[in-house]
């Protein structure tokens, strides 16, 4: 990543056996016969497919740094970065099975995603640990196709304590015959999602609807502003604020709790939307359901 340079190797040959001796230095800098280091090869697999980078916006990153490639390079080096990375996966399936089973084994959580009538992706992750054990591409959720991805996971890392998947009938029969006795258990965010599909989307839509039609974003975010400077340009101090809020202490001047009530409200109704692990606004149904338990 610091820009091209120019490596002098000297290869030693074994005048015995004529084995060839090169630089395990440089090995660790560039795969052989390569003129790419390991880290861009990194850092390009890394934009492509954890920041959702285009090749082009790569190709614009790596120029800033010195490093000049052609939109297929960046393209290939996707793809290799992909099949290094299935190939140190499948190198450590040993130590993974082994950290595994010193945790007292591992939770299988399924899923398969697809569009239409396209090839799904199943996925197994053990949801301990949060380690991806599996992907494979199948033609279809039916139980034939699933059942020899289960064996594999099986054969790889062992029997689970127990599996959870969503109310599919084709991964309910593969997991059955796979993993006959195993805890067998509904997905809870699948089935608090066919419940809000069902039951209260209906609702949410009409809500999302009339809080859209009143710019309530636009307008929350503008009473974070205002609250803030109004705090900000107080005789208070922000810190020992801050500091009474923390530890359920008495504020010294109690004019601005009004103030700083609405601007924590605010904040809060404004990062809901990011929070819930991605389960939106089934998170507030999880909550509600869990209240009611």
């Amino acid at each position: 990543m610091n820009g091209p340079f120019i490596a002098h190797e000297t290869v030693y040959e074994c005048r015995t056996c004529s084995r060839l001796f090169g630089s395990e230095e440089l090995l660790r800098l560039a795969p052989s016969r390569c003129n790419v280091a390991y880290d861009i090869l990194v850092f390009v697999g890394e934009a492509l497919f954890r920041r959702h980078q285009t090749t082009q916006e790569v190709r614009t990153e790596l120029i800033a740094r010195n490093v000049r490639l052609s939109n297929s390079e960046i393209a290939y080096l996707g793809r290799k970065f992909i099949t290094f990375l299935a190939a140190g996966h499948h190198r450590v399936t040993p130590r993974i099975r082994q950290a595994m089973k010193l945790s007292g084994g591992y939770i299988l959580h399924l899923d398969a995603t697809h569009e239409g009538d396209a090839p799904a992706l199943m996925t197994g992750m053990d949801s301990l640990s949060k380690i991806v054990l599996a992907n494979v591409k199948l033609p279809s959720e039916h139980a034939d196709h699933i059942v020899p991805f289960l064996q594999k996971v099986q054969a790889d890392y062992g029997t689970p304590r127990a599996c959870v998947h969503d109310m599919g009938t084709g991964i309910i029969k593969a997991v059955a015959e796979v993993f006959p006795g195993t805890k067998d258990l509904i997905c809870h965010f699948h089935f608090l999602r066919d419940i809000g599909k069902d039951f209260l989307d209906p609702a949410y839509g009409e809500l999302r609807k009339r809080l859209r039609s009143h710019a309530m974003t636009s307008r929350l975010h503008a009473l974070v502003r205002n609250m803030r400077s109004r705090i900000a340009y107080s005789e208070a101090d922000p810190a020992l604020m801050a500091e009474a809020i923390k530890t359920a202490g008495a504020f010294q001047n109690t004019g601005l709790m009004p103030l700083a009530s609405a601007y924590s409200l605010a904040l809060w109704a404004l990062q809901g939307k990011h929070c819930g692990d991605g389960y939106g606004f089934l998170s507030i149904v999880r909550f509600s359901c869990l209240q009611s338990a």
